[in-house]
């Protein structure tokens, strides 16, 4: 399966190839972070340095994406991973 179909229609592979690349860290995976990791690794970036040192809560779930009942009590950075 290519994951990056979608995106190789719009830029070139180089293109593709370096966004791939790229190094990025996200300090903090809460309702914003999770949706910002989340449209990061939508677009193709391949390197993501997750930094949390928060855990998931019962009131994260209702507002990110990332996270599911049974992941109440773990690291946030660990179940975003």
């Amino acid at each position: 399966m290519d994951y990056f179909a979608r995106q190789n229609l719009i830029v070139s592979k180089t293109a593709a190839e370096l966004i791939k690349n790229i190094k990025i860290i996200v300090v903090g995976v809460g309702a914003g972070g999770n949706e910002v990791l989340k449209n990061l690794i939508l677009m193709g970036f391949g390197n993501i340095t997750i930094l949390d040192f928060d855990i998931v809560e019962d009131s994260n779930l209702s507002r990110t994406t990332l996270f599911r009942k049974e992941d109440i009590g773990k690291s946030k950075s660990l179940v975003a991973a």
